[in-house]
């Protein structure tokens, strides 16, 4: 069953459900509300957008809880100098910035002296290497 909705101004003419007004047809379900404002969510900050936000933001991404632990990081001047090293399944592997960390979709994007940023299935989340 529909309810037709107007408003108390404009005049109706009901027949077989409907409501006409002179320029527009509103058809609603019953407990249907339309035009309804929404509010919406704001935006993940943590979410991958295409820009990567600065590094005072960054390092305050969450905490990664997959079991990844970082073993060692050699800090450079800049990302592509630096190498951290991760334990994940009882071995060890170093990374740069950019690669991907063997069989999961995590790829590491920067590398700070005891932090390192990953994008875990696009969401920024941090390694700490005194975890």
């Amino acid at each position: 069953m529909f309810r037709a909705v107007a408003n108390e101004k404009t005049e109706r003419i009901l027949t077989h459900n409907l409501l006409r007004e002179s320029h527009s047809v509103f058809i609603a379900p019953d407990g249907l509300v339309l035009f309804q404002s929404v509010e919406r969510k704001a935006p993940n900050p943590w979410r991958v957008n295409g820009k990567v936000p600065d590094d005072n933001v960054l390092i305050k991404a969450p905490l990664n809880q997959s079991g990844l632990e970082v073993v060692g990081i050699l800090s450079g001047k800049d990302c592509a100098t630096s190498i951290v090293i991760i334990k994940e399944d009882n071995s060890q592997k170093s990374y740069r910035c950019g690669e991907t960390l063997s069989g999961r979709s995590v790829v590491i994007v920067k590398i700070f002296h005891d932090v390192v940023i990953i994008n875990n299935k696009n969401y920024y989340e941090t390694l700490r290497i005194d975890q």
